[in-house]
């Protein structure tokens, strides 16, 4: 009897995990807490003049501003002002108001672009519907985090008034300098809308005609390097249609018609992502669809040999037709596999949704995760816009997110670990860079890639989801599942360099990949206290000479 009752009980506790989590692989489903009043957020109405009903604009900047290893946060609050948030120690942010109440931000991007090692912000502003276009608000920040604030003379990035919907930052050439591209949407009386600027490197950029794209009636955007060539490629959004175009490494884009399955009639893409869905060791792209009076259902382009192939309905989120204006992707559950999140919206024209979270069953499907601690706590809100980062550097991902009518809300992972291991690589610039000048390489773009016995784990340089504003998201968190050692840890950068580190590593930690720390010449470190050895050819594997490849005490070709 005691017996019988023990496998009853046995299969009761298996039903329960099974049903949870619908059939397939075994998933943990996260939990999370809602911790934004203790780390600093602040309320609705703390950090705004007024309460419209629209006040977020599906997208955030997490972004390492004044490099000191922590994220900080850039959050717009569309015609509501911003939220700027520095991080505080270990787990805290502090608020510093922009002073941009009324300006109808719409995007933000960072970037260093006088070279003093410290990030440079800029927030784009609408045009109020193309009637009165708008320069952007250009923040020249300075180590002590003081800054000074103009519409882009300083940098000669001032452009005439525009609908400035998106603006990131990209190394077009490879020179190892970050570029600005802004992505308008058309004026009515226009012919072209998207803007070039080229960085001259002395803390000045010129503006580039003639780039390929600038009669494309896109509003959003995603970088990505679709074709692995070294270059970065763009595929803009618009209302009807998506459009690649791939770069050329010479302020060029050409337009690519073969590799986008169904991109002519891929209408009302929103936000895409970029991860490695099946965990194969290259990346696939979801694609996040929604309009206002009509909702849409997802697509998931899986890569296959260097083709894309929409596995939407395979992998079980063709069903899950809405309005998803936001898609960020992330290993929450540290189980080896990229899950997302994803942010659904109904305009307050019904009840509210609860944005979805998508478990990565490591099987080619998602399972709908129940209930996680990240559901709005009010009927008044809606959906809008996330970001996904560890902002506590314990191993697990959290959740930022920031609904319409509402406060920003930070959420802790709270998930146990339950047997897996993560790694946290922190990515900065070739060592080499300092002995070879052409070596040296921004973070921006590059494709990251974690080795262990079975498997190979992939992430860019990038953010979470890109649509409107753009991450700069060089500490890369990785869930390992259950590998326990790293055999080796590669970048490769936009323009062709790859460093490679190896001789084993440990796991749940942070490992540091080429100069991230702002540092003289010749030394590494965050305190700039240790000196890079110059490079050695006896130390490179036979027939290999000095310049790309880092390998601790040394360098080489890959």
């Amino acid at each position: 009897m005691n017996r019988m009752r023990s496998l009853g009980l046995g299969c009761i506790f298996v039903a329960v995990f099974v049903v949870g989590l619908g059939l397939g692989q075994p998933v943990v489903v996260p939990t999370y807490r809602d911790v934004s009043g203790p780390v600093g957020l602040l309320r609705l109405g703390q950090t705004d003049r007024r309460r419209p009903t629209l006040n977020k604009y599906w997208g955030s900047s997490i972004v390492d501003v004044d490099r000191d290893g922590r994220y900080d946060l850039l959050l717009s609050n569309h015609g509501n002002n911003a939220e700027w948030y520095w991080s505080q120690g270990q787990a805290r942010f502090q608020y510093m108001n922009p002073r941009l109440a009324l300006r109808d931000i719409h995007s933000t991007c960072a970037l260093d672009m006088d070279n003093d090692n410290v990030m440079d912000v800029i927030f784009t502003r609408g045009g109020k519907s193309g009637k009165e276009p708008a320069k952007p608000v250009v923040f020249d920040v300075s180590k002590d985090r003081t800054w000074t604030r103009d519409e882009g003379q300083k940098f000669r990035i001032a452009t005439k008034g525009m609908r400035g919907r998106s603006i990131s930052a990209l190394d077009m050439n490879g020179d190892g300098y970050l570029d600005l591209l802004y992505v308008n949407q058309r004026n009515i009386s226009a012919t072209s809308a998207h803007l070039m600027y080229r960085n001259l490197r002395n803390g000045k950029f010129a503006f580039t005609p003639n780039v390929g794209i600038e009669r494309v009636n896109a509003l959003w955007f995603k970088l990505l390097d679709v074709n692995g060539d070294g270059w970065m490629d763009i595929i803009l959004m618009a209302f009807d249609r998506v459009e690649l175009w791939l770069g050329t490494g010479a302020f060029k884009f050409r337009r690519n018609v073969g590799m986008i399955p169904g991109w002519k009639t891929m209408s009302n893409v929103r936000c895409i992502a970029e991860f490695d869905m099946d965990g194969d060791g290259d990346m696939d792209l979801y694609f996040a669809r929604g309009a206002r009076h009509k909702p849409f259902p997802d697509v998931l382009l899986e890569r296959r040999k260097g083709v894309f192939v929409n596995i939407a309905e395979k992998a079980g989120i063709a069903k899950l037709s809405g309005r998803h204006f936001h898609v960020s992707h992330g290993d929450f559950n540290n189980d080896g596999y990229e899950d997302l999140y994803i942010t659904r919206v109904t305009f307050f024209n019904a009840p509210r949704l609860r944005d979805l979270m998508l478990l990565n069953r490591g099987d080619g499907t998602f399972k709908v995760a129940p209930r996680h601690g990240t559901e709005p706590p009010s009927r008044r809100e809606d959906g809008d816009s996330s970001g996904v980062f560890d902002y506590d550097m314990d191993g697990r991902l959290d959740i930022l997110t920031g609904n319409l009518n509402a406060t920003w809300r930070l959420y802790k992972n709270q998930t146990p670990q339950n047997g897996n291991h993560w790694v946290i690589i922190r990515v900065g610039t070739p060592l080499a860079g300092h002995f070879r000048p052409w070596l040296k390489k921004t973070p921006l773009g590059a494709l990251v890639k974690v080795f262990c016995k079975d498997r190979v784990f992939v992430k860019r340089v990038d953010g979470h989801g890109s649509s409107h504003s753009q991450s700069y998201m060089d500490t890369l968190h990785f869930g390992l599942g259950t590998c326990n050692r790293i055999l080796r840890i590669s970048v490769k950068y936009v323009g062709g360099v790859t460093v490679s580190k190896g001789n084993f590593f440990g796991v749940d930690r942070v490992i540091e990949v080429g100069q991230y720390w702002p540092c003289p010449r010749g030394f590494i470190g965050k305190q700039c206290t240790r000196r890079i050895p110059q490079c050695r050819d006896g130390k490179c594997p036979q027939g290999m000479r000095c310049e790309t490849l880092l390998n601790r005490n040394y360098y080489c070709p890959i």
